[in-house]
């Protein structure tokens, strides 16, 4: 489905998955490219740990805030996530567009 739309599927917030190993290998089998390993509410240990995940697994490691609004002054505004660049030339690669860094 979301190749055909052009799209790349992710997994949001694997590390609140309680069997990631195995989701991982089920949906690699469907199409899975990447891991969101860079999320507003993971620590320094939390986002090492999903990109050698990512690593293991040869997937694409991506990142957001995840913002909808602005509730109880908690949310993770856009653009606060820092997402390396390597990170986001990888993911333009592999939607086949070239990424040229200002």
């Amino acid at each position: 489905m979301w190749n055909g739309a052009g799209g790349l599927p992710i997994l949001a917030h694997p590390a609140y998955v309680a069997d990631l190993d195995k989701l991982i290998h089920d949906l690699k089998d469907a199409g899975l490219v990447g891991l969101e390993a860079y999320y507003g509410e993971y620590d320094e240990s939390t986002k090492l740990n999903m990109v050698n995940i990512a690593q293991k697994y040869s997937l694409l490691t991506t990142g957001g805030s995840d913002y909808h609004h602005f509730q109880d002054g908690r949310e993770t505004i856009i653009g606060s996530v820092d997402i390396p660049t390597e990170s986001i030339e990888k993911l333009y690669a592999r939607v086949g567009q070239h990424y040229t860094p200002d």
